[in-house]
């Protein structure tokens, strides 16, 4: 299937269903989501009182590399999604708008940003309604593909090297339930790849090309996240990172969480207390990590326009319908 054979196009039924999704969730999603940041900044707060607040705070990262090797890891993500929106609907893509995208799934709740660049595509760029939603839904779902693939084996890697105990800190013990979900996951994947012309809107060369494009990336930031805390702590032996990272990829699984980044900091500070490392040394590198990129998101926020009434609903400040081609 290629551009050359658009979807019928059902613009009002497809604006209208997501529409009425958006309303039925606006009353829950700003309670919800604090009720859940006040849980799990508590349980942090808890977790850096019982290492010693002052012990923590006086030992953050000072060197310089730890905050340039994560701006070229933020970077990664918008700059490899404007290649990626452009060979899906074949037009460019500011560098703005995906980068907001970016900061509204890393601060609000996942999927978040996906809704309200669905919404800026459609209205700012002329993408029908469909088409639009059908590239949205192609990337998330090789994107899905290549991040279930990396966290698998990243927890292959941790066994393979000796160490089941720590998979099973990440995951509870739970070994043959995660298993069973990777199973599943791949089971899912292989249909997607068999029917691929009743999965996705794109043909086969593009999907293999932005799955690539995908995993690459994903295992680019993985290793840049391991570089930023080397730089930091350059004796902590590979094990130790390869664990916190295996927990990251692991978390990032989860969907529709409101704030992932500062769950993972709950996790990472449980996580410190058996990994050999001076827990409070540690404990500094994770919270300017989670404070970093907390930093980096609400800026990029702010530089482009984050404000009450600019959420979602595009269209309302561009006057134009979602499904005017250009």
């Amino acid at each position: 299937m290629t551009d050359a054979a658009p979807l019928t196009e059902e613009p009002e039924a497809a604006r209208g269903w997501f529409d009425r999704l958006i309303a039925w969730g606006r009353p829950y999603a700003r309670p919800l989501h604090w009720i859940w940041m006040a849980l799990i900044l508590g349980y942090v707060g808890w977790k850096l009182t019982d290492l010693g607040w002052r012990d923590v705070l006086t030992r953050l990262p000072v060197s310089p590399w730890f905050y340039i090797v994560y701006a070229v890891s933020f970077m990664l993500l918008p700059l490899t999604e404007q290649r990626i929106f452009r060979m899906i609907w074949g037009k460019p893509v500011p560098l703005g708008p995906v980068l907001r995208k970016r900061a509204l799934n890393a601060v609000v709740i996942g999927y978040s940003g996906d809704a309200w660049f669905f919404v800026w595509a459609s209205a700012t760029l002329g993408i029908p309604t469909r088409r639009a939603i059908a590239g949205l839904k192609d990337s998330s779902i090789l994107s899905g593909m290549g991040a279930t693939l990396t966290t698998l084996l990243l927890v292959a890697a941790l066994i393979g090297l000796g160490q089941q105990g720590l998979v099973d800190r990440i995951i509870g013990g739970q070994t043959a339930l995660f298993v069973g979900l990777a199973l599943a996951a791949l089971a899912v994947a292989v249909l997607a790849v068999l029917f691929r012309r009743a999965v996705f809107w794109i043909d086969g060369a593009r999907a293999i090309r932005i799955f690539a494009i995908h995993l690459a990336r994903a295992w680019a930031v993985l290793a840049l996240q391991v570089v930023q805390w080397w730089v930091v702590l350059p004796m902590v032996p590979m094990e130790t990172w390869l664990l916190f990272v295996t927990a990251q990829a692991v978390i990032n699984q989860l969907p529709f969480v409101p704030n992932r980044e500062i769950l993972y900091l709950a996790v990472s500070l449980e996580l410190v207390g058996g990994s050999g490392v001076d827990a409070a040394t540690l404990s500094a590198l994770m919270v300017a990590t989670a404070l970093v990129k907390q930093l980096a998101n609400l800026f990029t926020l702010a530089i482009t326009g984050f404000g009450g009434n600019d959420g979602v609903m595009v269209r309302e400040h561009t006057g134009q319908e979602a499904d005017r081609p250009t």
